[in-house]
């Protein structure tokens, strides 16, 4: 995989030695393929952010019913000031 890397920078006129850092999620094959290209990688801070809040919602399982209860009050108060 690394050499099908390589040989497509070198189709883009990239020099591999021209890349500084590869932005990613956490798969484990794209930190392996960035070790084995020598190229310092780092996990997407949204991406990280993104899961932890994933994870999160499914903790607290009256997420939904409090998110229904806010659209029922903010849709009720956006009716009563357009029928006023």
């Amino acid at each position: 995989m690394a050499r099908i890397v390589e040989e497509l920078l070198k189709n883009f006129g990239i020099s591999i030695d021209k890349i500084f850092l590869i932005l990613r999620d956490g798969a484990s094959a794209v930190v392996k393929l960035c070790n084995l290209l020598g190229i310092d990688s780092s996990h997407c801070f949204a991406h990280l952010l993104q899961l932890a809040i994933n994870d999160a919602l499914k903790i607290v399982t009256s997420f939904d019913e409090l998110l229904k209860k806010i659209k029922k009050v903010t849709s009720t108060k956006i009716e009563k000031k357009t029928t006023n």
